[in-house]
């Protein structure tokens, strides 16, 4: 009466290890992520206030990707799974050279809709510029055979376009309506 010894093996023990794995490295490096993200920007900003306008864009635009994936039926992959560290990395930098250039001109002036107007016409052109080539990138993956890294390419690029999207309505209004007291010798830290 020996105890019998049992393996598991095959596609479907496969898959359920590796959503697993993906699953729990994905509640480890994303708040990592974000932790690191949030530090650097803070030190940058010196206000509290001022960096939670970029991760409160990412996490809107996340949690609408997530939705998208859901109601197109978009699993959960390797690859799919690196899309809100990916949305939080990239979004969060356009949206801190934004308000950062918000202060410097605060100091200057005190007018929140000329600055806003201001940082418009000076970034405007650039932000655009970096939004379209990075969501073009992302979207030309399309192109590759493999279906996950289709499915990669759509969740991406749809994450990036919301994440622009929300950008440019998002943090005008949010630096207008908030109650941000600046002093006339706070600068902004560029070094990295």
């Amino acid at each position: 009466n020996r105890p019998l010894d049992t393996t598991l093996f095959g596609s479907p023990y496969i898959n359920e290890q590796v959503i697993n794995y993906i699953l729990h490295d994905t509640y480890f490096t994303v708040p990592v992520a974000i932790l690191v993200i949030f530090l650097t920007i803070w030190y940058n900003l010196k206000s509290f206030k001022l960096t939670l306008i970029p991760f409160t864009t990412s996490l809107l635009s996340i949690i609408i990707v997530l939705g998208f994936m859901g109601i197109t039926h978009i699993p959960l992959t390797i690859l799919t799974a690196v899309v809100p560290a990916l949305i939080i990395l990239i979004g969060t930098t356009e949206d801190s050279y934004l308000v950062s250039e918000f202060v410097e001109e605060r100091t200057i002036h005190s007018d929140k809709d000329l600055i806003i107007k201001a940082i418009s016409k000076k970034l405007g052109l650039a932000i655009i510029l970096t939004a379209t080539t990075t969501i073009v990138g992302f979207a030309s993956i399309y192109l590759n055979k493999i279906v996950m890294l289709q499915e990669f390419a759509i969740v991406s690029t749809f994450g990036l376009i919301i994440n622009f999207i929300i950008t440019i309505i998002m943090v005008p209004n949010m630096l207008h309506f908030m109650q941000i007291n600046i002093s006339r010798k706070h600068t902004v830290n560029y070094e990295t």
